[in-house]
């Protein structure tokens, strides 16, 4: 068993750095008790999901779909910061089932 231990670390306060020396009285976490031997690192972990996924019959977000619910489409701006001052949307509204909203 060891005693207490002078450690030195290094502190930072603001963008200044100090070197301080600290009394650590820990012996280290208590030894495991039972196995020796890890059951769970070290072994791959079995995905809940994954059967679900990999078979296409887990459910996502995207794939709701409610009644009555819209879907929107985003024009952005080709430029950084840039701004659109006009969008011709007179053949989208055409459409049947197009919906728009007052700007």
């Amino acid at each position: 068993m060891a005693g207490p231990r002078l450690v030195k670390t290094q502190v930072e306060m603001e963008g200044r750095y100090e070197e301080r020396w600290v009394l650590v009285e820990e012996e280290g976490p208590p030894a495991m008790a039972g196995k020796d031997e890890l059951s769970i690192v070290g072994h791959p972990a079995r995905r809940v999901t994954g059967p679900k996924r990999v078979s296409g019959a887990a459910k996502f977000v995207s794939d709701i779909s409610l009644p009555g619910m819209l879907h929107a489409a985003f024009q952005r701006s080709t430029v950084p910061h840039g701004w659109l001052f006009s969008v011709d949307v007179s053949a989208a509204r055409a459409m049947p089932g197009v919906t728009s909203a007052p700007a």
